[in-house]
């Protein structure tokens, strides 16, 4: 972002300048509504889908001072009809027909990335920027199948979050492994976050506004004790949204538990990071990164998945923790991706069909036939 000719500057509360380029700019939705969220952190509330367990790990806007409203849902309501009823979507039978180049159970694992020689770089990165981006072939090939399910979703009316029933996403996850392991140790769990995004360029979607994912997870010695891993699906650009970051080391506010509610990052600094299938991002959740704002110049929908892991020998900070090992059985799955929809109503403005639907997911009998 070096490069970028900066030509918007913005006054924030009549005494705080943020020079913003215009890539960044258009990431946000107005100069007045910047200047008020300013104000104070954001007031998030979790419906009561799990009493005992800690809500969104997976947004911590409070910690970055934005205050950011709820975005419209990447469903159209008009197509809740078509949606598919709640027996359908507890049946694997059902997903098995959906999208039959997938696989429900009796996927082979695919062999664990040989990052040996990546291992240093990605360490000086993320050590120095607090994240790193590499590339892996074997996700290349996993893309296709499953950036088409996440299509077939949206199309009948439900989030891409439901392309995780697919054995596809966890297997993509499991194949960078040794990097993941390799930060946070060979015991490292998964957390019960993920999301999968389809971004459409004709209705200017815009992924998720700037924010942290959990601004107290860095060890004493600023070592990770949470990553989030972040794979395209499709094409990632500036024009259909692609992550931005602001490295750690020009970031004044990394690694503090709160953020000065008058003053927001210096978001001149921020880096695009478009990739493609077959490459993945990983970054530690101190880290402030955003998903940017499509736009008409691009020619197909942004498209990808992410999951949030940590440190095996800490107090889970989304339970119950899932192993690294193995993939979730089909009826977890369905119950985890109910928990997701829920736990993110906050950031999606969604039908009330589908967050009945959710509820009843939660309880709902489970044919795993």
């Amino acid at each position: 972002m070096r490069g970028d000719r900066l030509s918007l500057i913005y006054a924030i509360g009549g005494k705080h300048r943020c020079i913003v380029p215009p890539i960044v700019a258009r990431s946000l939705t107005s100069l007045s509504s910047l200047a008020n969220r300013c104000r104070g952190p954001p007031k998030v509330s979790l419906p009561p889908y799990d009493a005992g367990v800690r809500g969104l790990v997976g947004c911590d806007l409070a910690t970055a001072a934005i205050a950011f409203p709820a975005m419209p849902s990447e469903v159209s309501c008009s197509a809740v009809s078509a949606m598919p009823s709640r027996n359908e979507i507890c049946s694997a039978a059902f997903w098995r027909a959906f999208a039959s180049d997938l696989h429900l159970g009796g996927l082979s694992s695919a062999a664990a990335t040989d990052a040996r020689s990546s291992l240093p770089l990605f360490s000086q990165s993320m050590q120095r920027d607090g994240y790193f981006e590499g590339h892996e072939a074997q996700l290349q090939t996993l893309a296709p199948a499953i950036g088409r399910a996440v299509e077939k979703c949206v199309e009948v009316g439900l989030p891409p979050v439901f392309v995780w029933v697919f054995d596809e996403p966890w297997e993509s996850f499991r194949i960078i492994a040794p990097i993941i392991s390799h930060f946070l140790g060979a015991d490292y769990k998964l957390q019960p976050a993920f999301w999968a995004w389809h971004i459409d360029p004709k209705k200017r979607e815009s992924g998720w506004r700037p924010h942290r994912d959990n601004s107290r997870s860095l060890a004493p010695d600023g070592a990770p004790m949470t990553l989030t891993s972040w794979i395209p699906l499709s094409d990632a650009t500036p024009q259909n949204g692609c992550m931005y970051v602001v490295p750690a080391h020009l970031d004044p506010h990394y690694g503090k538990p709160t953020t000065p509610r008058s003053q927001l990052p210096d978001l001149s600094l921020a880096r695009a990071l478009p990739v493609r299938p077959g490459d993945y991002l990983v970054w530690n959740q101190a880290v402030l990164h955003w998903g940017g704002e499509s736009n008409e110049a691009a020619e197909r929908p942004r498209m990808s998945i992410a999951l949030e892991f940590q440190r095996g020998d800490i107090p889970p900070i989304q339970g119950p923790l899932l192993s690294a090992d193995t993939v979730p059985p089909f009826e977890t799955r369905i119950r985890l991706i109910a928990r997701q929809i829920l736990q993110y109503t906050h950031m999606y403005q969604w039908s009330p069909d589908l967050l009945r639907l959710a509820k009843d997911m939660q309880y709902a009998a489970i044919d795993p036939a």
